[in-house]
């Protein structure tokens, strides 16, 4: 949940496939692929576009990844009882210990990730933080300051940006992304989910969750409250519109970070990461969509959450320029 630590997030830890006793399944069929990549443009469309410009060899295990983020963050808000959502994040983490031995179990999201385990250096250790990350949001618990709510950015959307890097061939021997290439998914990463707080903000105030600091909170006078009246189409109070402000400043000066970054990678290495980078290209346009209507993220001009029509070609056009 924002407010605590996973631990491993930093760390990841990768094997070869030699080291795998069993690790080659056989190839999956192209439906279960089409299906698991219809459920990933259906869930989460900013990933989906941007595992389309990863090299074919390499696609299939991005949306595999970015598939099972997204199957594994939506268990929350898909039962009703928490003792449910537990049991299916435990056979989440049962099935990873299979898939890492070569064995999928039979669910579509599965036996893709298996395939990707198979072919790249992703293992189930690897994948665990992830998952424990998504059990503490079963309690979500409103982080205490702003740099909690980084870290839990860190361990959830950051961390599937360095998986996503080794997928795409740059990953050092040790687990960890080469060089500043890692910090770039790092600072990306917090950029995406401090983004991503503020697009959901709405929704969550209507389910309860309130996912806005403690401490920026405080400064404004914004109490749990005054949040949970934040509704679509109407004028959010003053103190949240500031506390937004302030926490888009925020995913904003990761983001400038993760630029300075890429002034240090060659042309080589920033080419083969663009697809695990390009995330920041949809939260750049969020983030100005946010500034046009004042940071009010209940602004009617807002309800609309995905990326809109013209998204494909705007990353097609940061691809080929390799800017993120």
């Amino acid at each position: 949940m924002p407010g605590q630590d996973s631990s491993g997030a930093d760390s990841p830890s990768f094997r070869s496939r030699q080291e795998r006793p069993d690790a080659a399944p056989d190839v999956i069929d192209d439906a279960v692929h089409d299906l698991v990549q219809g459920e990933l443009r259906q869930r989460d469309r900013d990933h989906y576009l941007c595992a389309l410009f990863a090299p074919p060899e390499r696609r299939r295990a991005l949306m595999a990844l970015y598939a099972f983020n997204a199957e594994t963050a939506s268990i929350r808000d898909a039962v009703s009882e928490p003792m449910i959502a537990q049991m299916r994040l435990k056979w989440w983490y049962d099935a990873l210990a299979d898939m890492d031995r070569g064995h999928a179990p039979g669910h579509p999201v599965a036996e893709a990730l298996a395939e990707a385990m198979a072919a790249t250096p992703l293992s189930a250790e690897a994948l665990y933080p992830l998952i424990e990350a998504r059990a503490e949001d079963l309690a979500p618990v409103q982080p205490g300051d702003l740099a909690a709510l980084e870290r839990y950015g860190d361990a959830t959307a950051g961390l599937v940006s360095r998986l996503a890097l080794h997928i795409l061939g740059l990953g050092a021997s040790d687990g960890a992304p080469d060089g500043d290439i890692g910090d770039v998914a790092r600072q990306l990463g917090i950029a995406w989910a401090l983004t991503a707080t503020l697009k959901a903000l709405p929704t969550h105030a209507r389910q309860g969750y309130f996912y806005l600091p403690a401490d920026v909170c405080a400064a404004e006078g914004v109490s749990p409250e005054v949040i949970s009246l934040v509704r679509f189409g109407k004028p959010s109070p003053l103190g949240v519109v500031v506390a937004v402000r302030r926490i888009a400043e925020v995913a904003r000066a990761h983001m400038e970070a993760a630029r300075v970054s890429r002034r240090r990678l060659s042309a080589e290495t920033l080419s083969a990461a663009m697809p695990a980078l390009l995330p920041a290209v949809l939260a750049d346009q969020y983030l100005d969509r946010l500034a046009a209507v004042g940071f009010d993220p209940a602004d009617r001009r807002l309800v609309r959450s995905d990326p809109g029509p013209g998204a494909l070609i705007r990353l097609g056009w940061n691809a080929f320029r390799r800017r993120y």
